[in-house]
């Protein structure tokens, strides 16, 4: 489901733009056979949007706040990596129970591991003679385990973890034969086996990697 998803978005995006030769290099790319090599590593930050609220209560939370991410990875084709990811995604002050003033703090982390589908630019014509054809996009799709801790001032916190998916696409520029950098925007849905924590994450990050 991961493979045929991520597939789908760069068809989408990319393919119009190609020309014959170039579409059919990136079928050929997209269902060619699957080996396990050069291993990579990265790390980052995030600005992640926070919307979450404990059911049944007050409490809940829309905002914006810098976290972190790390992540390593195999290449398996031309076209296909799997990544396991680590997001630190901070914590934020949140509308609490009791008194109109009182605040709670929400705070979460996830474990993500995910397919990512990579196109080159290069085959896109005017990419030509520029930086760009050492440039390629991308999308994921994955699955994630988040833990959930909220605090309240004079009550007993909240937590809770369980699964979610991820999806995101995002813009990767190679410098030289190892290092690369990307932009990336990644959603990291609901989770929570009790949902008594009930928080959706948006990371948007930056990230340096090197390919090993």
């Amino acid at each position: 489901m991961a493979r045929l998803w991520t597939s789908a978005v760069l068809l989408a995006v990319v393919l119009p733009a190609c020309t014959a030769d170039a579409r059919a290099d990136m079928l050929d790319r997209l269902l060619g056979p699957w080996t396990l090599s050069e291993p990579y590593a990265g790390a980052g930050f995030s600005h992640v949007h926070h919307t979450g609220y404990a059911s049944g209560g007050l409490s809940s939370t829309e905002q914006w706040k810098e976290a972190a991410k790390a992540f390593a990875g195999f290449r398996f084709s031309e076209a296909f990596s799997g990544e396991i990811a680590y997001h630190a995604l901070g914590s934020v002050a949140a509308d609490g129970p009791g008194s109109a003033n009182a605040l709670s703090t929400l705070r979460s982390q996830a474990v993500a591991v995910s397919l990512i589908a990579k196109q080159p630019l290069s085959d896109l014509p005017w990419t030509a003679g520029t930086f760009l054809e050492d440039a390629r996009l991308y999308a994921r799709a994955g699955a994630a385990f988040r833990w959930t801790r909220q605090t309240y001032p004079g009550a007993a916190p909240l937590r809770d973890s369980g699964p979610a998916f991820v999806l995101g696409f995002g813009f990767e520029q190679d410098f030289g034969d190892r290092a690369f950098l990307r932009a990336e925007y990644e959603y990291i849905g609901k989770s929570g086996l009790d949902r008594t924590v009930d928080v959706q994450n948006t990371p948007v990050s930056v990230s340096l990697g090197i390919r090993f």
